[in-house]
């Protein structure tokens, strides 16, 4: 995967780095590494990275990772575009990743940019993959940006996220309970409706 995919190959040296709980990890430099690299840095998702030389001709990239209280910056790291099966989408076609919490990268005619910075510039593009930020991260920049105050926690964006479903799950819930305490009530409203029998089957009649 390492040559026919260098980003796939970018994203499981971090994604492997991350689960180990190191600090820095190496990949070989391209220029699409290097610019996915910065929309990281930009979004917070990597704290640096640098270009180290080897030896003539041969580079690496030096990627410094990010931690908050112990749990990497990055929750999720999902490839989407592939050199077998290429995502394109328009910008307004783009679904949202984790209702926020998340960040697709694309790579567009401006340029490979972040989901918000290619909102508001109202391109599309490759969806080359996409990141969600770990609990504890503070929280999408476009969120920070677009509210009235300060942006909001991406912990409590996560509980909040979390608290809707289970919301919507107790909704459903006192739904059902609901039907059923109609169809007692109705039940009890008419008790010779509760002591009927179903009619018996007539058996088949046999075609001579």
């Amino acid at each position: 995967m390492s040559m026919s995919d260098p980003l796939g190959d970018l994203l499981t040296r971090i994604r492997n780095a991350q689960s180990a709980r190191q600090t820095r990890c190496k990949a070989p430099a391209s220029k699409l590494r290097e610019n996915v690299l910065d929309v990281l840095k930009r979004e917070g998702f990597i704290r640096a990275w640098r270009t180290e030389e080897l030896r003539p001709g041969v580079k690496f990239i030096d990627i410094e990772l990010k931690y908050s209280e112990g749990e990497p910056a990055i929750r999720e790291i999902t490839r989407v575009s592939k050199p077998g099966r290429r995502v394109y989408s328009k910008i307004t076609e783009l679904p949202k990743f984790y209702n926020g919490l998340g960040m697709s990268i694309l790579s567009t005619p401006r340029g490979v940019m972040s989901e918000n910075e290619a909102r508001a510039a109202n391109v599309g593009g490759e969806v080359l993959c996409r990141f969600r930020h770990g609990i504890g991260q503070i929280s999408d920049p476009g969120l920070a940006r677009g509210g009235d105050g300060p942006g909001m926690h991406l912990a409590d964006a996560a509980r909040l996220h979390e608290l809707g479903v289970q919301r919507a799950q107790l909704d459903r819930a006192h739904h059902v309970g609901d039907l059923v305490e109609r169809g007692v009530a109705a039940v009890e409203r008419a008790p010779h409706l509760a002591g009927r029998r179903a009619s018996p089957t007539l058996p088949l009649c046999r075609s001579r």
